[in-house]
């Protein structure tokens, strides 16, 4: 797994970005459980937040939905191919067009691709 010394070779350069980014790297791993030999469903969601939304295939943002415990629309975003790129670049209105009915659900993904996208 990735440590402090690693995000420093890949340009993360201010000490309190790499600590803030490995502080967050060990809340995942606590989030998904992660041993030192996971699953691989496990260790390709912990990929997943590592890599980065705007990498995501369709396939690894309904994975990701998932995740959030909102599984629900997978097929709606499967059919209309949402990747994670796309994902960043929809509003309120564009889940809703998708078939993303509930309110809060749409709320809980934008926000949560902001936080995403904030932490990249």
């Amino acid at each position: 797994m990735m440590n402090k010394n690693d995000l420093q070779e890949l340009g993360v350069d201010k000490l309190g970005h790499r600590l803030r980014i490995h502080k967050e790297i060990e809340k995942l791993k606590q989030k998904v459980n992660l041993t030192e030999s996971p699953p691989a469903s496990k260790s390709n969601l912990a990929d997943l937040y590592i890599r980065g939304i705007t990498t995501w295939t369709t396939i690894e943002v309904t994975s990701w939905l998932s995740d959030l415990g909102i599984s629900d629309y997978n097929s709606v975003l499967t059919k209309a191919r949402i990747s994670g790129l796309k994902l960043t670049k929809c509003t309120k209105s564009d889940l809703q067009s998708l078939g993303i009915t509930k309110l809060g659900h749409r709320l809980r993904i934008l926000k949560s691709v902001k936080m995403l996208m904030r932490n990249r």
